[in-house]
């Protein structure tokens, strides 16, 4: 974490945006004093991996599942 004054980050903000995008060094920028602003990198836009059969042994299946069924379902005191 790299703590500087607002006329310093003025001089070098594009210097910092890159050091916060490479390194993902995080800026605190202070006005006499006072820390008034925080520069951290953006959240990864990518997706986790999820690899096929995450939940092997965790759910049941129970009778066919294609089969179509006669039961009504209940959903907030309204039948379906």
């Amino acid at each position: 974490m790299i703590t500087v004054n607002a006329t310093e980050f003025k001089a070098k903000c594009l210097q910092f945006l890159d050091d916060v995008r490479d390194d993902g060094q995080i800026v605190i920028v202070t006005k006499h004093g006072e820390q008034v602003a925080q520069l951290i990198p953006m959240a990864t836009k990518e997706r986790p991996k999820v690899k096929a059969g995450f939940m092997k042994d965790r759910v049941k299946i129970l009778g066919d599942i294609m089969e179509p069924f006669d039961d009504a379902w209940v959903t907030d005191d309204k039948w379906l």
